[in-house]
């Protein structure tokens, strides 16, 4: 294989692409072995019905943005099919219908029918339709639940938990600038409110 102009070893390639690369010459064989019509179409342009199931198992984020793009150039005129749970797939292409399914009483039933934006954010996809709210691991999640019922008990001059809640900021502060943006607005009303400056340990 040819990888970044440097021949290397087909197994050393990452399990992701190595899956790709697989199927794809898999399918362009069987292809070939049909008996086209049109012989002088080559065979990764024939029109084709293309199912794939769970593509981004083992790619890379990076990867799994760039696979439809990358599917729909090499078989231009293939109607495909695909499930997915990725975020990353379900943003990475315009207009291509989402099937968002439910399931009632244990059958798997059409909820509706969605056109893909690439301009939608990746929160609005994990929240409308992936249906997860689950931004961040969960230890941060259980602390941001924790973080925002003690806010309230503290709003209400209730300082029963303040300790435990100091120990939730210190937590919260080492998880990155993320979740540092998304309490420091409510520290700054707690300090506004009831003069307590929980985000610079002033209290």
């Amino acid at each position: 294989m040819k990888y970044y102009n440097k021949e290397i070893d087909f197994d050393v390639l990452p399990d992701g692409l190595r899956s790709v690369l697989s199927w794809m010459g898999d399918l362009l064989m069987r292809l070939d072995e049909i008996p086209w019509a049109n012989k002088n179409i080559p065979v990764n342009h024939q029109e084709i019905i293309l199912l794939l199931d769970e593509i981004e198992v083992h790619l890379h984020p990076k990867w799994q943005y760039q696979i439809l793009p990358l599917i729909k150039k090499i078989f231009p005129n293939a109607q495909i099919f695909i499930s997915t749970h990725s975020p990353f797939i379900l943003n990475s292409i315009d207009n291509a219908r989402i099937y968002k399914l439910k399931v009632e009483e244990g059958v798997s039933k059409l909820d509706k029918i969605i056109l893909s934006e690439t301009g939608d954010s990746y929160n609005y996809i994990f929240e409308n339709i992936l249906e997860t709210t689950h931004k961040f691991g969960p230890s941060t999640t259980e602390y941001l639940k924790r973080f925002s019922e003690i806010d309230k008990e503290l709003i209400n001059s209730n300082f029963d938990h303040e300790e435990e809640f100091i120990d939730i900021v210190n937590e919260l502060l080492n998880e990155g600038e993320e979740v540092e943006t998304i309490i420091s607005s409510k520290l700054f009303r707690l300090k506004d409110v009831i003069g307590k400056d929980y985000l610079n340990g002033k209290n």
